[in-house]
């Protein structure tokens, strides 16, 4: 009977003590000597607190693509050395940066969960009399946070700086496309100016082969011509009656063959100067049709060299989107990591601690009764809440992150060709569009789904 007596004596304590733990907040009810679960009220109010304008879920939805961005991006470019250099330094950059948050997001849930361990303790030292335990582990934790918000900062700060080199890059990447687009107006000039010039070398052409028509028939003419005084100056019947009247009249001829020899003589160089004249037609022809053909090369030469100016330009435009998200995306992160920080400083505070310094220069009786208070326990779950809302954040971060890691390794081993990367290019811009689509409509959704709820609970 006597155990039993003193068993049911220390469960009474134990109990009393247990219900001295206990503090509601809100709607919800804790005990101080346990970590408020992850889901509640109070933690998530905390998370919001640290991510302040940060989406978290967008943000990790984010970081899954920045590898494909950068893709995009140097993809985009290529058959530009210099661009492709420079992108792929930031691919180098980006991805040494997400390693480094990495780590250090890794090491944040590792200290968030060794301390939310060592926090479940603190309230026992309290009510065990125990305060100097209770200080020094406080003490400890404050350390840890300030170290926590130290590289906080520096991620920070460099995720800040990383944007800033998209930035130039997406810089240089606008100029570069400016150029092509101008060099594609000058060659859909030049290409029109050399259709005027094949159409002046046809025309040529034409009036050449005209010309040239003219004078082969003037040609057969004078041949015609020829051959009708030749005939006549060598006519038989002529010479027998020449040469048979010869003796009578002294030597005078009947017929007169000699005009006829002229005749024929001048109906030769007729010829001549007609088959001069075809000649010369000839050549006018054949460097008309030497500049059609030349024109005709160079006309498709422009149009061939116009094309790849266009789908320079087009793989240009989807490298400068490629930057824009990625430069969007490291800005997020960088404020991300300054949340961090300033909560990582909350945390550091001693906020905690100087209310049990003070509480220590009252009589130890007074002291447990600021520990059982309400506004104490209150303090102390709000604390823990941070610590706890910290922890979720970084499980949700690591998730993510590992797979950009991958994603990010996986694109420094490419090394496509340039056909294969204007192929590329456009298959992941396809890709993003059908995605952005998607994430657009779901957005949408959820804000006709809020204005209906919103609706109903005005009674409209």
């Amino acid at each position: 009977d006597r155990g039993i007596d003193l068993y049911q004596f220390f469960f009474g304590i134990k109990l009393m003590a247990d219900e001295q733990a206990i503090v509601k907040i809100g709607d919800e009810t804790f005990s101080i000597l346990e970590l408020p679960p992850s889901g509640t009220q109070i933690v998530l109010q905390q998370r919001d607190l640290l991510l302040g304008s940060v989406d978290l879920q967008t943000l990790v939805s984010d970081l899954g693509r920045v590898g494909n961005f950068v893709r995009i991006a140097y993809n985009g470019v290529a058959g530009y050395t210099e661009l492709q250099i420079e992108i792929r330094k930031i691919g180098y950059d980006v991805t040494k940066l997400c390693d480094k948050s990495a780590v250090t997001v890794a090491k944040f849930k590792q200290a968030s969960g060794s301390i939310l361990g060592d926090l479940q303790g603190t309230y026992q030292f309290l009510i065990d009399g125990l305060e100097d335990m209770a200080l020094e582990t406080l003490h400890a934790v404050a350390d840890v946070a300030k170290d926590m918000a130290t590289a906080a900062e520096q991620l920070h700060n460099d995720f800040d700086e990383e944007s800033k080199q998209v930035e130039v890059a997406l810089k240089n990447t606008m100029t570069t496309k400016g150029s092509e687009e101008h060099r594609k107006k000058k060659l859909e000039d030049d290409a029109r100016d050399f259709e005027i010039d094949k159409t002046k070398a046809s025309k040529q052409q034409n009036a050449a082969e005209e010309d040239y028509r003219l004078y082969e028939e003037r040609y057969r003419e004078a041949e015609s011509k020829e051959e009708a005084h030749q005939a006549k100056a060598t006519s038989i019947f002529k010479s027998l009656a020449n040469a048979f009247v010869a003796p009578v009249t002294g030597g005078r001829k009947v017929f007169d063959t000699d005009a006829d020899l002229a005749n024929a003589q001048n109906a030769r160089q007729e010829k001549l100067q007609h088959l001069a004249e075809m000649k010369k037609q000839r050549e006018v022809r054949s460097k008309a049709l030497q500049d059609i053909a030349e024109f005709t090369k160079r006309i498709q030469n422009c149009k061939d060299d116009s094309k790849l100016a266009d789908v320079a330009i087009g793989a240009l435009h989807k490298a400068m989107g490629g930057l824009q998200n990625l430069s969007a995306i490291m800005m997020k992160a960088a404020l991300f990591w300054k949340q961090m920080q300033v909560h990582c400083e909350q945390l550091a505070k001693e906020k905690m601690q100087k209310m049990i310094t003070t509480a220590m220069k009252r009589p130890e009786k007074d002291r447990l009764r600021v520990w059982t208070s309400n506004g104490f326990k209150t303090q102390a779950i709000k604390y823990y809440a941070q610590w706890v809302a910290l922890d979720d954040v970084c499980a949700i971060y690591m998730g993510r992150i590992k797979e950009t890691q991958k994603d990010l390794y996986s694109y420094l081993t490419e090394n496509p060709t340039l056909q294969q990367a204007r192929m590329k290019v456009r298959e992941l811009a396809e890709v993003f569009g059908k995605e952005l689509e998607t994430e657009q409509k779901a957005i949408s959704d959820k804000a006709f789904a809020a204005e209906e709820e919103m609706k109903k609970l005005s009674g409209k």
